[in-house]
């Protein structure tokens, strides 16, 4: 149990710093140190609580509600068991066995080095973030469902040369960027225009289409399969045959997406 004190330090931190609320869960085996250290240097991130064992977790998930945990094997597992709901997520520590949950969204061995650590912490605000933007558009969709409905467009103007071309959004494949340019393969043919491909992304239904590559957008209708590779999806095949990695950011939205799916292939 934390004491009257650390309780106290936790609850400061808590009202301090806005953001993703993380408990970590260290054994004496792992070194935590640099881990805890890469958390604290982020503006978006506040360490809630510290826990070394079952009771002092179960503990801090009940007091501070936390969105993730890093923890090892064992007390993931038990976490797993005892807290359902979209929420926390988590970070497995060590180098055990693999837990196949689409809520374990990322594994860090223990010889971590500082650039693993970065590019999980990276992955964890990412996935997060999903989880949460995911959970409000649902909410927002049963009770105004005409309001999200106008945000997303139906046609999708491409800007060429010489002429604007205008795509159906139903009728995209998927949509791939490279430099300043974004292609949409579609089932007429392929478009090419000058712009980010996080600005077209905006204007899809993120109920139809997924973005699983931060150059990757793809009509979840047109997946025929889905790779798995320890409980996650690592890449996904098209009903025209191509296939495309799935990045590491993007790998729990995807999992979460697929899990319990008898029509997807593993």
């Amino acid at each position: 149990m934390a004491t009257s004190f650390e309780t106290a330090g936790i609850m400061e931190r808590q009202q301090n710093l806005r953001g993703i609320r993380v408990v970590l869960a260290c054994s004496e085996l792992l070194n935590c140190a640099a881990l805890r250290q890469a958390l604290d240097q982020q503006l978006d991130v506040c360490v809630v609580g510290n826990a070394t064992d079952w009771p002092t977790l179960v503990y801090q998930m009940n007091e501070f509600v936390p969105e993730l945990v890093l923890a090892g094997n064992d007390l993931v597992s038990r976490a797993l068991m005892e807290f359902g709901g979209p929420f926390p997520l988590f970070v497995r520590l060590g180098d055990s066995n693999p837990i196949d949950s689409s809520r374990v969204i990322a594994t860090l061995p223990m010889s971590a080095s500082p650039e693993q650590i970065f590019e999980t912490v990276q992955q964890m605000k990412v996935a997060v973030l999903e989880a949460k933007w995911m959970d409000v558009m649902q909410m927002l969709q049963a009770c105004r469902p005409d309001v999200v409905a106008r945000r997303y467009s139906d046609l999708i103007e491409m800007t060429g040369k010489d002429s604007v071309t205008r795509v159906h959004a139903e009728d995209i494949r998927c949509i791939t960027a490279a430099k300043n340019y974004v292609r949409l393969e579609t089932t007429s043919g392929e478009f090419q225009t000058r712009a980010p491909i996080s600005e077209i992304g905006a204007r899809l239904d993120p109920a139809k289409f997924i973005r699983i590559h931060r150059s990757v957008i793809v009509n979840k209708r047109e997946i025929a399969s889905v790779l798995r590779r320890e409980g996650n999806c690592v890449a996904v095949t098209l009903r025209n045959g191509k296939r495309f990695r799935i990045g590491s950011t993007y790998r729990h939205a995807t999992t979460q997406l697929f899990d319990g799916s008898t029509e997807i292939a593993s």
